[in-house]
């Protein structure tokens, strides 16, 4: 039989780290009865809610977890990912994330960065 689209959806998506402009993803693969096939390929799609329109941001990854920029600070997203054989399967369960505001992350990065130059004599 040919391969077909997953028959599941990614699961337990995460984020892992929010900046103001970027979001660091991660999931689990569907389960591996539901493949139907050798996943190639995810696809990550971000719809900024409240007012941004329904602007979409998408991106694809070969793994289980993603780097996603283009984001706007200070939003809110609805993430949600599905794997692709040859076909894309289901959707995830929406995760809703909110960016932070510009320069909050960056600031916070370069403080422990600094601290840490301090304590190694940088």
């Amino acid at each position: 039989m040919p391969p077909v689209a997953p028959a599941g959806s990614p699961y337990n998506v995460t984020v892992v780290e929010i900046m103001s402009d970027h979001a660091m993803l991660s999931w689990e693969a569907p389960l591996s009865h539901l493949h139907n096939g050798v996943i190639r390929e995810y696809l990550v799609e971000l719809t900024r809610e409240e007012g941004g329109n329904g602007s979409v941001v998408q991106h694809t990854t070969a793994t289980t977890s993603a780097l996603v920029g283009g984001l706007h600070p200070d939003a809110n997203y609805s993430v949600r990912i599905a794997g692709h054989t040859v076909e894309t399967g289901p959707y995830s369960d929406p995760l809703h994330l909110h960016t932070l505001e510009d320069g909050k992350y960056t600031h916070s990065l370069k403080s422990a960065l600094t601290a840490v130059r301090s304590a190694c004599n940088y």
